[in-house]
């Protein structure tokens, strides 16, 4: 057997990274499936549809849930890809039993569920609610990570340059939720995604010491 952990937050790309360096799989072979595998080799769970959006910039990201996995050493590229679908579908299925009835009362796909929940941090339920009150609102979300990942590298200041950045997944220059997840979110991230918190908010501001509150 072999072991990995992918931690929860990473995207595809930094997990693809973390496998390769470790010799886990091969990092071309791994894209390859996870941008264009089709239905009939990916375990999809829930037996959601293979997400088909122009602008996402990764198909799967969001899909992949974050744990520590043992797998047999010969395990295939495609293996790897479907045992952390599956491990979605098990973690998900701990929700409370409504959980598939407030998808239809938040009128909300399993998609934009996961991309909200790859948005949230700390306070995951608060910020889900100031998410949910500026959608209702028709307000862009302005969140940095969007940017970030638009970018497609973590940056400890965004400039107004960075902010006014033409793409899909900048939350400042478009309405609405980005095309997709902007990373793997886990559990907890998901659930508050589902239950956000009842408040009146619009804003919130994220401490700049380290703590991420």
């Amino acid at each position: 057997l072999v072991k990995f952990t992918i931690p929860e937050g990473y995207t595809l790309d930094q997990l693809i990274n973390r496998l390769e360096e470790n010799g886990f799989i091969d990092g071309d072979s791994f894209i390859e499936l996870a941008e264009h595998a089709g239905p009939d080799q990916l375990m999809m769970p829930f037996d959601v549809p293979i997400p088909d959006h122009p602008d996402l910039i990764h198909r799967l990201e969001g899909y992949f849930f974050p744990e520590t996995y043992e797998m047999q050493e010969e395990s295939s590229e495609l293996d790897v890809l479907n045992r952390m679908l599956l491990e979605l579908e098990r973690k998900v299925s701990e929700l409370p039993e409504d959980w598939q009835l407030r998808l239809e009362q938040l009128d909300k796909s399993f998609h934009e569920i996961l991309t909200i929940a790859s948005i949230l941090d700390e306070e995951r339920p608060l910020v889900a609610g100031v998410i949910y009150n500026r959608l209702e609102q028709n307000r862009e979300l302005e969140i940095d990570a969007t940017v970030q990942y638009a970018l497609g590298e973590q940056r400890d200041i965004l400039t107004f340059d960075d902010l006014e950045i033409d793409h899909p997944y900048n939350t400042y220059e478009n309405n609405g939720l980005p095309p997709g997840p902007i990373s793997n979110p886990g559990l907890p991230s998901i659930r508050a995604a589902l239950y956000p918190k009842d408040t009146t908010y619009l804003f919130y501001v994220t401490k700049k010491d380290g703590t991420k509150g």
